[in-house]
C-alpha cells in the first residue's frame, strides 16, 4: 500500500517539510511506513509546521530522516561524539519552566541485552520497572518545561520479555496521565527493516511497529478530574 500523496510536494525539497506541509490538504492517516513522513504529518497536524523545539534523547538522530528538520534543542544522557546533542538526562532537564512547545522523545526500551544486534545499538535497562520509572520521570519533567498547549511525541513499543508480554503503549498512557498530560493523538509506524533475533518457540506474534503518542499539555480540572 502506497502512501497518500499528502507529501508528493515535500520529496522534492527534504529537510524544508514545514511551508510544504502548509501547502497540502490531504486526509493525514494513523499508520505509515516512512518514520520521518509520519513525524512531519505530526508536525503538521499537531505543531502548526513550526520546526521541533526539543529532543532530550537525541542518538544520532536519524529518525528524523528526509523529511523533518533536527529540533533546535538536542541532548543525550551520552551524546555520541559528532551528533551536535550536550549532555542532559531526559528527567533534569537544563531548561525554564513553561518555555518549549514541542518535544520529541525516542527514548530507550531494551531490557537486560548484553548480546546481539540490539545490544550493541541501543542503551538497555535492568528491568521493566527500571525502564517505566524513567519514562515516568521524564514525562514529569517534560510537564515542568512544556508552555501550555505544548506537546510531546512518545515514539514506544511493545515488547516480550521474560515470555511476558508487555503493552508498552498502554503503560505509556498511562503515565502520561499520571502526569497530567492529555493524549491528544496516535500514530503508527510499520518498520519492514526492523532488527529481530532469531526465535525457537514463538510464543507471542512478532511486533514490527511501533507507536507515536502525541500528548499535550492542558489545564486539568482537580475537581472534576479531567482534561477542559
Amino acid at each position: 500500500m502506497q502512501q497518500l500523496n499528502i507529501f508528493d510536494e515535500i520529496a522534492a525539497s527534504p529537510k524544508k517539510p514545514a511551508k510544504r506541509l502548509k501547502q497540502a490538504h490531504e486526509i493525514i492517516p494513523t499508520v505509515w511506513s516512512n518514520q520521518s513522513l509520519l513525524i512531519a504529518a505530526i508536525v503538521k497536524l499537531h505543531n502548526k509546521g513550526q520546526r521541533l523545539d526539543l529532543d532530550p534523547c537525541y542518538n544520532k538522530g536519524t529518525m528524523y530522516g528526509d523529511f523533518v528538520e533536527r529540533p533546535k534543542q538536542i541532548f543525550d544522557i551520552a551524546p555520541i561524539k559528532g551528533s551536535g546533542a550536550s549532555q542532559a538526562d531526559a528527567r533534569d532537564l537544563p531548561i525554564k519552566d513553561n518555555s518549549v512547545q514541542s518535544i520529541v522523545f525516542d527514548p530507550p526500551f531494551i531490557i537486560d541485552s548484553t548480546t546481539g544486534k540490539m545490544a550493541k545499538r541501543f542503551t538497555a535497562f535492568k528491568s521493566i520497572e527500571e525502564m517505566v520509572k524513567m519514562y515516568d520521570e521524564s514525562l514529569k519533567e517534560f510537564y515542568r518545561v512544556l508552555k501550555r498547549g505544548g506537546i510531546v511525541i512518545f515514539k514506544c513499543q511493545d515488547m516480550i520479555n521474560g515470555r511476558t508480554q508487555y503493552f508498552l503503549h498502554c503503560i505509556v498512557q498511562q503515565l502520561a496521565s499520571k502526569n497530567k498530560l492529555y493524549s491528544k493523538d496516535l500514530f503508527i509506524f510499520v518498520n519492514n527493516t526492523r532488527l529481530i533475533a532469531p526465535t525457537v518457540n514463538q510464543c507471542h506474534a512478532r511486533k514490527f511497529h511501533t507507536y507515536f503518542w502525541v500528548f499535550q499539555k492542558r489545564k486539568f480540572s482537580q475537581k472534576q478530574n479531567f482534561f477542559i
